[in-house]
């Protein structure tokens, strides 16, 4: 049987089609998110100065936008979901922060032979000491007093004490209660076949399952949900993204400080071939992709692995990732936008992955 459509049927499917589209258009506006994930924008700036103070706050050094172009800089802590932004200091960027416990450089000052001094202020929150460190210079080498002590443990934000017999070692100190982490001698480099020990507070010492060259001292998170320590190795070369995605997998480790024990879990071949940052979250781990060309974001953006697939988090240029101490949340910097489009701000925010 055959229907004879007419010219008016033909123009209302016209005008259906564009309603539709155009509805589509504005959702994909509306939200940022692939999966519909919650994302709570703070509006304020952020680099990478940034940790979570609490499930439900983000301590950041950053600053305030204003619609003349301007800048407000400081040290703030923003409550996620009261939308509120408080200054915690007038000026500073925070080394780091953790359980109660805060490092930042405050200031600087120049003495009356010229040496500059920069100002820390460490201590309990909201209780914190200032303390000085004269810069000079000798020829063309900078030189530093130090009247107090410099180096900080980057998970519990204190004083860092090398350990007896670490001095000419590679090793990280973990939080205090759970020890340091052994890589051997500091010449042997770090793609060496040195095993790495798990030096416990109680004197014990366990070899762990993994291998110097296995790891990156720099690529270490305290992920607090499992109260366990996680490693991966950056994949930069062609050869080692080709080793990737013929294996599937690429080993991130897992050390329990608690036990001694350490084992492997599988970080997925992402079809993009690198990430910048792999952080685990109670829901999966969360991969970051970075490809613009000009100002599309192509499929640039935040990826959780969950569910043996990749769900698309967010859209745009992520830069620095922090997983809350629930597992629950992401904090990032986020743009939606090239770095060279200054029209975009660059700004922190939170997803909640564990509510869409």
């Amino acid at each position: 049987m055959k229907y004879k459509i007419s010219n008016i049927t033909v123009l209302l499917i016209f005008v259906l089609l564009l309603a539709i589209l155009s509805a589509c258009e504005k959702s994909d506006k509306k939200s940022l998110t692939n999966e519909n994930y919650d994302v709570i924008d703070s509006t304020y700036s952020a680099g990478e100065d940034f940790t979570w103070f609490d499930n439900n706050k983000v301590i950041f050094s950053g600053g305030k936008y204003y619609p003349d172009g301007t800048i407000e800089t400081g040290i703030y802590i923003w409550d996620v979901y009261k939308n509120t932004v408080k200054k915690h200091a007038e000026e500073g960027k925070l080394n780091c922060y953790f359980n109660d416990h805060i490092f930042y450089f405050s200031h600087s000052e120049h003495d009356k032979e010229g040496r500059r001094i920069n100002f820390f202020k460490s201590g309990k929150f909201g209780e914190e000491e200032i303390y000085g460190v004269t810069v000079y210079k000798r020829g063309d080498k900078l030189f530093r007093k130090k009247p107090f002590k410099w180096a900080r443990n980057k998970f519990s934000c204190k004083k860092n004490y090398v350990p007896e017999g670490m001095k000419n070692k590679i090793w990280i100190p973990l939080l205090e209660k759970h020890g340091y982490l052994d890589f051997g001698k500091k010449g042997n480099g770090m793609n060496s076949n040195d095993n790495v020990f798990l030096h416990m507070v109680n004197g014990k010492v366990h070899k762990l399952n993994f291998l110097k060259k296995d790891v990156s001292t720099q690529k270490v998170q305290y992920a607090e949900f499992k109260k366990q320590y996680f490693f991966w190795d950056l994949i930069t070369s062609k050869e080692q993204r080709e080793v990737w995605k013929k294996n599937k997998c690429t080993n991130g480790w897992w050390i329990n400080p608690e036990t001694g024990n350490s084992y492997s879990e599988c970080i997925p071949y992402a079809p993009w071939g690198a990430s910048h940052n792999i952080t685990p979250t109670k829901n999966g781990l969360f991969l970051t992709k970075y490809n613009y060309v000009g100002n599309n974001p192509k499929d640039s953006g935040g990826y959780l692995y969950t569910d043996n697939q990749f769900k698309k988090i967010i859209t745009g240029r992520v830069r620095q990732v922090k997983a809350s101490p629930d597992g629950c949340k992401i904090a990032l910097t986020h743009q939606l936008g090239s770095h060279t489009d200054l029209k975009v701000k660059l700004t922190l925010k939170v997803v909640n992955i564990c509510n869409k």
